[in-house]
């Protein structure tokens, strides 16, 4: 069984998202984005992928494989599954209200991370020792 997430993050006065099919859990999406996804152009670069079925360390075959971490590559649905683009690019909203509600989100404003859960809808701020549950 999948646990379901989003990842967004805010650029200007607009918030993009995207979905995570599987290991949305905080002690692996939230700890691989606070550790590997914390920067604008790292984020571009995710969400140049689309909707992802899981998330890794690495965004491609090219990158190298950082010290601890699998030999996983984010796997893309548009770039490894073939799916339209049209069908699993990043959402756009105007208010964070409006972002999806799966198992968890997460969400990088102003430099930060921040995660939410589906029991638990408030945003919080996601600090590595979060990550260690």
């Amino acid at each position: 069984m999948a646990t379901r997430s989003f990842i967004a993050h805010k650029k200007g006065e607009l918030y993009y998202d995207i979905y995570c099919h599987n290991d949305g859990y905080l002690d692996y999406n939230g700890y691989l984005l606070l550790k590997y996804y914390n920067t604008i152009d790292r984020l571009d670069a995710l969400f140049r992928l689309g909707d992802i079925s899981y998330l890794a360390a690495r965004l491609n075959q090219d990158e190298e494989i950082p010290e601890g971490e699998t030999e996983l590559v984010t796997f893309s649905y548009w770039r490894d599954k073939g799916e339209s683009m049209i069908d699993v690019q990043p959402r756009i909203h105007k208010d964070k209200k409006t972002l999806r509600l799966d198992d968890f989100g997460y969400l990088f404003e102003d430099g930060i991370w921040h995660y939410r859960s589906h029991s638990d809808q408030v945003w919080k701020v996601l600090t590595l020792e979060v990550t260690q549950i």
